[in-house]
């Protein structure tokens, strides 16, 4: 004998077309017709698509979401053609930045105890200009000789800085044996090759402050040399 089926739109579980009650899920099927959804035992299963009889048992496929991508990471390495192009842009003032960025990253690789922006002001002070430099590039040197690479000496830097004025040179100098250490320790990272966004804003101030000084010494020489009065010549 056949005996007649429907699915119970509780928990889509197939049950005797005469029960009032699914004996799964316990719930009263009394209002929904018995005509509704019945079928032989004999015939193949087919889920109803109603969305009221979907069996629990169905399986999803989940979406496909486009996540937002992370902002490119390039390596901490300064290539030595950028930082020429920013030193002759800047006439040499880049090398506060250079040293800010350098002060900033050896805080953060290696939780020094110090304040980047602080040490960088005392650059505009005699004597401890001297001092918080030689701090900074001893500190990269030890880190740098840890690896095991070859470096330079901070003393002998630290002379050719003060006595020659040699800035471009100590700086190309110590940022070519940093540059070994960030390829040491970012082996997969890109290298940054073109001006970031900060030393374009950079680069465009100290060139504003440039211009705006040459107009006003050009300004004020013009005053001068109209304001001279020559004595009169008798004959």
């Amino acid at each position: 004998m056949i005996q007649e089926t429907k699915f119970c739109i509780y928990c889509g579980k197939k049950i005797p077309a005469d029960v009032s009650i699914c004996p799964y899920c316990g719930k009263q099927l009394s209002q929904i017709p018995e005509s509704q959804n019945t079928e032989q035992d004999n015939v193949q299963e087919n889920i109803p698509q109603n969305e009221a009889y979907v069996s629990k048992e169905r399986s999803y496929t989940t979406p496909e979401r486009n996540y937002p991508v992370n902002s490119q990471q390039y390596s901490n390495v300064l290539p030595i053609r950028r930082l020429l192009l920013l030193m002759i842009l800047t006439g040499g003032l880049y090398r506060f930045y250079w040293y800010y960025k350098n002060s900033k990253m050896l805080k953060q690789e290696f939780n020094e105890d110090h304040s980047p922006g602080l040490m960088t002001i005392l650059l505009f002070i005699p004597i401890a200009n001297w001092v918080v430099f030689y701090d900074l590039i001893d500190k990269w040197r030890n880190a740098i000789s840890s690896k095991g690479l070859e470096t330079y000496s901070s003393g002998i830097n630290l002379v050719i800085w003060i006595l020659t004025g040699m800035h471009f040179w100590v700086i190309i100098n110590i940022q070519e044996s940093i540059n070994e250490y960030w390829r040491l320790k970012q082996p997969n990272l890109p290298i940054h090759r073109n001006f970031t966004n900060n030393e374009k804003i950079l680069i465009g101030i100290i060139i504003a402050i440039i211009i705006v000084i040459s107009i006003i010494l050009v300004a004020i020489i013009i005053i001068a040399g109209m304001s001279t009065t020559y004595p009169s010549t008798y004959y």
